[in-house]
This record gives structure tokens, sequence and C-alpha cells, in this order.
């Protein structure tokens, strides 16, 4: 196999997940691998934003991001 990572880098609903359904099917039917890993950050960005809704709502202050308007998040620390 010529490259041994590839990242998928899109707002969410774009369909990266359905690309990678795609990919994954060929790059086996096509027995280039056995297996593939997907590493998905979501959960842990996810588990930040609401670590910070906790923290708001405790009266402390928030550590990784900011809420949006329409119920998104900003992350505004570069450690996350």
């Amino acid at each position: 196999m010529k490259y041994k990572y590839v990242f998928l880098l899109g707002r969410a609903g774009c369909g990266k997940s359905a690309v990678y359904r795609m990919l994954k099917k060929r790059i086996v039917e096509s027995g280039q691998a056995k297996t593939l890993e997907r590493v998905d950050d979501f959960p842990r960005f996810w588990a930040a934003f609401k670590t910070d809704d906790a923290r708001e709502k405790e009266g402390k202050e928030r550590i990784y991001s900011q809420p949006t308007p329409d119920g998104d998040y900003i992350v505004t620390n570069g450690a996350l």
C-alpha cells in the first residue's frame, strides 16, 4: 500500500463517514489491506463541550469552547 494514512476533514454532516465507508470497502475488496482503523475526534470534542457546559452552570469559567447562538460550539483552546 502506497499510503499509510488518510485524513478526512470537513464540517459535520458533509459526508466524511460515507466517504470512509466507501474507501474502506474498496481498499479491503482490492486486497490492499485486511483491516482499517478509524480514529474519530468527535467524542473527545463533544466531551469537552459538555464539560464546559457543566462548568458554566456551576459558575466556573469555560476551558475549551464557547457556545454559538445556533447551538454549536467554537473551540477556543488549541490544546483540545
